[in-house]
């Protein structure tokens, strides 16, 4: 190869390896916690009540880091549009109880939210932690500010912790996209008061199986926009662990969400011990997400079954790239690789293999 092929392969690989990485999307679980700057003004680190704590920012992509405390009129940050503002911490929690806590609470700058939470936590040590100890970790982080998207947000803790994210985006009106949520094991009170008065339109999915002491409760207060909510709950679904968790009596007005939606639940979830503002919001229509399917095997006949009545069963074989609807039983005629799932009403199971 000459001294111009050597060249050129060398420049294809440079372009070709970033294309090939953008193809497979951005893992933001590898970043800070990040405020990608929509509009300019200041970012604030504030102290609310008793409760003064140090994190660190850099605004060049983690080359410098300035470290600040958070203090009553609020530490700024000057910010432009277009600005990354990375974070990082070494605290375990940023709260004592509602009232005492360090977080992002005012300012003028408006901005989408990105990255790895745990960066506030573990510091640069962040990727692949999902651990929390203590309570309050997270309580009125983003409390009033002016978030615009959180759809990028990173909260990979599967199991919570006591009101560990109480009042996260509590009164973030400008907020119309929520992080996702992953947890399967809830604590007490872990969402109160979440997305009060959020601007959302879809909840993130709830997919923990069990709730506990109102692990939900006020978390959808005032979001007047909100008409999706999946929740997969099976068990522990009552006006406790759900306590007015969809409006609550302001005066004579009920804060809630939208008078019309869709609300989606777990196929034969029992939902009678839950009512009202506690329950399934007034008004919208309830739809169930169909059992997996079961797969069994008679010789060399594979068969298909769903539990849920009037579902639809889809499969396909050895990573085909197509589903196909099932309607008989498959012959095999060799070792074979099969991938189904169920759907009705435009609701679809998990997948099962």
């Amino acid at each position: 190869m000459n001294n111009l092929h050597r060249f050129l392969a060398i420049l294809c690989m440079i372009i070709l390896l970033p294309l090939s990485t953008w193809a497979q999307g951005h893992d933001y679980s590898q970043d800070y916690l990040t405020f990608d700057v929509i509009s300019s003004g200041t970012i604030l680190w504030k102290q609310i009540g008793s409760i003064s704590k140090n994190i660190s920012y850099s605004t060049d992509n983690g080359t410098n880091w300035t470290e600040i405390t958070a203090t009553t009129a609020g530490a700024a940050i000057n910010v432009t549009a277009g600005d990354k503002v990375l974070f990082k911490g070494t605290n375990d929690s940023y709260a004592v109880d509602k009232s005492n806590y360090s977080g992002f609470d005012g300012g003028t700058a408006t901005f989408d939210i990105e990255g790895n939470i745990m960066s506030l936590i573990y510091g640069d040590d962040f990727v692949g932690q999902t651990t929390m100890s203590g309570t309050y970790n997270f309580c009125s982080l983003f409390k009033q500010s002016k978030c615009i998207s959180a759809e990028n947000l990173i909260l990979p803790a599967t199991t919570l912790t006591n009101d560990c994210y109480r009042a996260m985006f509590s009164l973030c009106t400008t907020l119309v996209t929520a992080p996702q949520l992953p947890a399967t094991t809830l604590a007490n009170e872990c969402y109160w008061y979440m997305f009060e008065a959020c601007g959302i339109t879809t909840a993130p999915d709830l997919l923990a199986p069990a709730l506990v002491n109102k692990c939900y409760g006020h978390m959808f207060v005032g979001c007047s926009s909100l008409n999706y909510i999946k929740c997969l709950a099976t068990s522990g679904i009552n006006t406790t662990n759900l306590n007015s968790w969809v409006g609550k009596k302001n005066a004579e007005t009920i804060l809630g969400v939208a008078a019309t939606g869709t609300f989606v639940k777990a196929n034969n979830a029992d939902w009678s011990e839950a009512s009202g503002t506690s329950g399934i919001p007034s008004g919208w229509t309830v739809k169930e997400v169909p059992n997996i399917p079961t797969i069994s095997c008679d010789g060399r006949d594979i068969e298909l079954t769903c539990a849920t009545t009037g579902a639809y069963i889809y499969y396909q074989l050895d990573h085909s790239g197509g589903y196909t609807q099932y309607t008989t039983a498959i012959q095999m005629t060799d070792d074979t690789f099969i991938e189904c799932y169920s759907e009705k009403d435009g609701m679809a199971s998990a997948t099962i293999s």
